[in-house]
């Protein structure tokens, strides 16, 4: 390798980077695009299926019954029991509609 062969190779090996680079920067806008359309909210759903903190408030008796269990086999029967004890939120109200057919 001459004197040009050290120079060569180090413009191949930018040249090389600058194409790198420009190709991902092409990408950029797709992925970004489908990390906010489709990667999150697939994200946030599959969060949202597996922690619900409003269970606790809702049926304290069924999660105090749980939490006692020691995770080996069925639970105990007071845990079906306090699962089929009525929540603590209040009763609903009956909705009515006020709309009529037109005569």
């Amino acid at each position: 390798m001459g004197e040009s062969g050290p120079s060569l190779m180090r413009r191949l090996v930018r040249t090389e980077r600058h194409r790198k680079i420009t190709a991902l920067l092409l990408i950029a806008p797709l992925a970004t695009f489908l990390l906010f359309t489709f990667l999150l909210p697939i994200a946030g759903m599959l969060w949202r299926s597996v922690d619900d903190r409003d269970v606790a408030r809702i049926m304290p008796q069924t999660t105090a019954a749980i939490g006692s269990w020691d995770g080996r086999g069925l639970p105990g029967e007071h845990t079906f029991a306090a699962r089929l004890r009525p929540t603590s939120l209040p009763p609903r109200r009956p909705v009515h509609s006020t709309w009529r057919p037109s005569a």
